[in-house]
């Protein structure tokens, strides 16, 4: 079974600067576990949403081990141009594994302090990375960098869902987990989570203009119980995703966002 590595860190950098989080990573994209199904979905999702972007300067901010980077060029790579940064420098030399041969621009950088110059790329992608920064600072900074028309796609676990309250009131009832925007929701040491409403309102400060909202991942085996029977939670996860409707909101553990800078 695919284990998560544990660490008595709990600053984000400390969390992610390890060897074996980015080999985590790199692994669970091709685990038959719900994360790997996760992982797997939204990489779908991202596709699509990017299908009809013309060409041109892409950045995937907060790249990690390079996976969404790879699934980006093996689709684009004949009209764009690919950069990619994390905080994380064993991320970033993962990543130059995971891209080795492929003409991709890897540095160690902060989300929160973009080193391009302003209205610098067509495509910004944050993926599984603002949950982990001061939000407010790190959409500023990608807008920053956008050029006016450019598209945005980003990530968020969904504080809403009722794979995450189960988690929050149930699962860790002990933790000082508290929602970012809502009520009611979760907060860590490592992580904020926003509602959609509230991400939303969080882009309009930065100029960014929301086109559409994804909810993916209809995980209803509450912790632990799908680690404990993956297969079965990860098959009524593929039905949920075709039957869903109107209930997504509530049962996608995440949503991606797709934007326009104005």
């Amino acid at each position: 079974m695919l284990t998560r590595p544990k660490d008595g860190k709990t600053g984000t950098e400390g969390w992610f600067a390890r060897d074996t989080l980015a080999d985590w990573y790199t692994e669970a994209y091709k685990s038959a576990t719900p994360a790997g199904h996760l992982f797997r979905s939204r990489l779908q999702h991202i596709g699509r949403m990017i299908s009809d972007c013309p060409g041109g300067a892409v950045l995937d901010a907060g790249c990690g081990p390079g996976i969404v980077t790879r699934f980006l060029m093996e689709r684009r790579a004949a009209d764009s141009r690919f950069f990619g940064i994390d905080q994380s420098p064993a991320m970033i030399d993962a990543a130059r594994r995971n891209l080795t041969g492929r003409p991709v621009d890897l540095q160690v950088a902060r989300i929160e302090q973009l080193p391009f110059p302003d209205s610098t790329f067509d495509v910004v992608l944050a993926i599984g990375v603002i949950e982990y920064v001061e939000a407010a600072v790190a959409l500023g900074e990608i807008g920053r960098v956008a050029k006016p028309g450019a598209i945005l796609v980003t990530s968020m676990l969904n504080p809403l869902s009722a794979y995450r309250l189960w988690r929050r009131w149930v699962y860790h009832p002990g933790s000082a987990v508290r929602c970012r925007g809502t009520k009611n929701g979760e907060r860590s040491p490592r992580m904020r989570l926003y509602s959609a409403r509230s991400f939303r309102r969080l882009l309009g400060t930065s100029h960014i203009r929301p086109v559409e909202v994804m909810y993916y991942d209809f995980n209803v085996f509450p912790p632990p119980l799908d680690r404990r029977f993956p297969f079965t939670a990860v098959a009524i996860n593929r039905a949920l995703d075709r039957v869903a409707g109107p209930m997504r909101p509530w049962l996608g553990t995440g949503y991606i966002v797709k934007a326009r800078k104005a």
